[in-house]
């Protein structure tokens, strides 16, 4: 229904702007505790202490902004980070991100397919190429790992 939140799997890509439902699991907050992760543009902006991302209400006052020059305001894209307080519903972030509209972030979990080099994969039937992807820890994929590895 309108306003539900939800997570949707598929085993097809995105098409266009299509995406075949495999499983859709409703998701509720109100029993949320914890490490929380948003993205999306924000709404109802009045300030840092109050706005909206993807219709969950987020307090940034105390957040930090990445870039440092970043301006939060309705319209930005952006990822916000924090713990969800369920007395009053809303997200304390602890840090804000932004993005310009050609750099949206997107996570893709799954298990890897039709492999033939780092530049050239598929994970649930989207082509990834990660050549130019680096982990956590801050170092670079510069061949593809051996069976033995």
């Amino acid at each position: 229904a309108n306003g539900e939140r939800v997570s949707v799997y598929s085993s097809t890509p995105l098409i266009g702007t299509s995406l075949s439902a495999t499983a859709i699991a409703i998701r509720t907050m109100t029993a949320a505790t914890g490490y929380l992760r948003l993205s999306g543009a924000i709404s109802n902006y009045a300030g840092n202490a109050s706005f909206s991302v993807a219709g969950i209400t987020v307090n940034a006052a105390s957040a930090t902004l990445t870039p440092g020059s970043l301006v939060v305001a309705n319209g930005v894209i952006v990822v916000v980070a924090g713990s969800f307080d369920t007395s009053t519903n809303q997200l304390v972030a602890t840090s804000v991100t932004g993005y310009s509209s050609g750099s949206i972030p997107v996570e893709l979990h799954g298990t890897i397919t039709n492999f033939v080099s780092v530049a050239n994969f598929r994970v649930r039937g989207t082509l990834v190429d990660a050549s130019a992807a680096t982990f956590s820890d801050g170092t670079r994929i510069v061949e593809p790992l051996s069976a033995s590895r």
